[in-house]
Order: C-alpha cells, then sequence, then structure tokens
C-alpha cells in the first residue's frame, strides 16, 4: 500500500486494499491502511477521492469489521483540500474541524484536532490567498484559528509551521507579517529557514514598501541573523527549528 501511495498510484493502492487484501486474502484492513491510500490521494490533491474514503469510513462506522477514523485521516483530507486553492474547499475544511471534535466528544472516536490538523486548515486559507485578490479575508481567517489554538492545551498550541503560515496567508501584508513574527518570537519559538523565506515572498508582493532590498536587509539583522551567544536577536528564544548557519545574501524570494 505504502509503495503504490508514494509512488503516486493511489488509485491501485485503493484496489490492493478493497481487492487484494479484503477479498483475494480476507486481511482486514486497519486505519492505518486507510491513511495510507488517503495521503496518497491527498499528495496528488484529490480531494474527492479522499473525501470518499473518509465517509465511506464515517458512514460505515458502526461496522465492527471497519476501522474507524482518526486525527490522522481527517488531517490528510484536509492537506488534499488545501490544494483545491477554493473558498469552498477552505470553508469546508473549517466545518471538518467542528466535525471532528464532535465526533471525538459525542462517540469518542480519536478524532480530536491537533495542531497538525489546525495548521492544514490554515494552510487552506494561505493557499486560496495566492489567487484571490481579498488577500486580508484569507489572512484573517487565517489568524482567527490561530487565535483559538493559542486558548488550547499545551499539545495544541501553534508551532513554527502556524506562524508560518498565517504569514504566508498574509500574502501582501508585511506590516503584518512582521507582527506575526514578533509574537512567534516572543511566544519562545525560534524562526526557521521558511520563516524567512514565507517574510522574503511576502515583502515582494507588498506594493507599500518601497525599499525592498533595505527592509530584506533589517528584516535579516534583526530576527534571522545570530549573535554572539547564538541566539536570535530580540532576545533569547527556545530550541525546537534547525537554524542556519552563516550569513546569506538579501535576495528576495519568488
Amino acid at each position: 500500500l505504502s509503495c503504490l501511495a508514494r509512488a503516486g498510484e493511489p488509485k491501485k493502492a485503493e484496489m490492493f486494499l478493497k481487492q487484494t487484501m479484503v477479498e483475494d486474502f480476507g486481511i482486514a484492513p486497519d486505519i492505518i491502511s486507510y491513511n495510507t491510500v488517503i495521503q496518497g490521494y491527498a499528495a496528488r490533491g484529490d480531494s474527492k477521492k479522499a473525501m470518499g474514503l473518509l465517509e465511506e469510513l464515517l458512514t460505515l462506522r458502526t461496522d465492527a469489521s471497519l476501522p474507524k477514523p482518526n486525527a490522522r485521516t481527517f488531517t490528510s483530507v484536509l492537506s488534499a483540500l488545501s490544494k483545491e486553492k477554493t473558498l469552498e474547499a477552505a470553508n469546508q475544511a473549517e466545518k471538518m474541524l467542528f466535525e471532528m471534535q464532535e465526533l471525538h466528544e459525542t462517540h469518542q472516536l480519536d478524532t480530536r484536532p491537533n495542531n497538525f490538523s489546525y495548521n492544514a486548515v490554515m494552510n487552506c486559507w494561505a493557499s486560496l490567498s495566492t489567487v484571490i485578490r481579498d488577500v486580508g479575508m484569507c489572512g484573517g481567517r487565517a489568524e482567527a484559528i490561530l487565535r483559538g489554538m493559542q486558548g488550547l492545551s499545551k499539545e495544541e498550541q501553534p508551532t513554527v509551521v502556524s506562524y508560518n503560515t498565517v504569514i504566508k496567508a498574509y500574502r501582501n501584508n508585511f506590516q503584518k507579517a512582521e507582527q506575526f513574527l514578533k509574537e512567534m518570537i516572543a511566544s519562545g519559538l525560534r524562526p526557521n529557514d521558511k520563516t524567512l523565506e514565507t517574510m522574503m515572498y511576502v515583502l515582494k508582493h507588498d506594493n507599500r514598501v518601497k525599499e525592498k532590498e533595505e527592509k530584506a536587509a533589517e528584516i535579516r539583522k534583526l530576527y534571522f541573523e545570530p549573535n554572539l551567544n547564538g541566539d536570535r536577536r530580540n532576545g533569547n528564544t527556545k530550541n525546537g527549528n534547525r537554524q542556519s548557519r552563516g550569513r546569506r545574501r538579501d535576495k528576495l524570494q519568488p
């Protein structure tokens, strides 16, 4: 299953699961089997197929012979939705978060959303921001999810990926991007190479910033160049993300 799914053949993986495993050999697939196929469809951006398998598990969840979906099952579908870059897909992803929580509370399924789930929904809005004009709406929806995470348990708190995704969602608002960068550092998280790349991406698309190369150099110096103690400027931060070493050219990312 894994070989077929990773090779970009999720349809063959699904046939192997349902025909070869179940019909030919009488092997009952577990949730890992289903998740593997769903992840294969998600990697190809085929949200309809991924959603179809999830709905199959949900519709027949009273069937003891079928595995029960878990948070990873849903998160894989959310990942597939982020590749659609449509308002409908982003709204659907948000609804799925509530469905995950409801299934966890009312049916005791292992579907409580985690930070991977929240990040996947935020990425739906970040992806959508690249193809529509209302970037502020996309950024605002992603930010609302981030704020919701901040009131959750330690395991569900925003990560560097969470902040990077919100920054990306504010695709042409560098002021907002810098606000979240500062907030990330203040919360004890350490920005990584992807953070820098995303900051440069937003800077490039914000026409209100005129001296872009100068601003890029300033941002690098303030937040990304290590000081003599090896920590980021603006104060010490917790470990947890790999740091790049040495200086890099102030080049705006495409």
